[in-house]
């Protein structure tokens, strides 16, 4: 008897796209919280597009990636990075840019090791190889190839109409997000 039945994969890029929204980014939401708090009609708003747009951009992207045999792979790469990731976001309270990445591509051995930490390798356990070890266990049925394209378009065309469509409010959004990326 199994106990998980199979998942498509597109279900499956929409819980990874949530889990990676709402569990990997807790400084991003943290800091959103404090600019739009106290909470009013504007702040809901503001939260709930955030929440929206980004696990629908995070979705459209995953759809890129989950085909046979590269899926999982991808997003078990993508899961033990985020989760590493994660950690020194949330341990520094920082935000990770361009700079940051680079920075953290130029860094020495002696630098390395200072940074790795037993609190950093349960981080990683919990959020990284958990994880991994969980997507690898369940199942995804892949349709037949044309039957698998088409439907796969059809949820990109949905996510892109869904990230495209503006929205009552998005500009002030647009226009928040551009400042809490400024002050971070």
């Amino acid at each position: 008897m199994k106990l998980l039945r199979p998942l498509s994969p597109e279900r499956l890029a929409l819980y990874v796209a949530m889990a990676l929204v709402l569990l990997f980014n807790l400084p991003f939401w943290q800091r959103l919280w404090e600019i739009v708090s106290p909470l009013d009609g504007h702040g809901v708003k503001m939260l709930a597009l955030a929440l929206a747009l980004t696990t629908t951009f995070f979705y459209w992207v995953l759809l890129l990636f989950v085909w046979p045999r590269v899926g999982k792979p991808l997003i078990g790469l993508l899961l033990l990075t985020t989760a590493a990731v994660s950690y020194f976001m949330n341990q520094y309270g920082v935000l990770i840019d361009q700079d940051m990445v680079r920075n953290a591509l130029q860094t020495d051995g002696a630098e390395v090791r200072d940074l790795l930490t037993v609190k950093m390798a349960l981080t990683v356990l919990l959020l990284g190889v958990l994880p991994c070890w969980l997507l690898w266990k369940l199942p995804v049925e892949y349709r037949p190839g044309w039957r698998r394209l088409g439907r796969r378009l059809a949820h990109l065309g949905v996510a892109t109409l869904a990230l495209a469509v503006p929205t009552e409010g998005l500009e002030a959004f647009r226009l928040d997000a551009a400042l809490v990326c400024h002050i971070a």
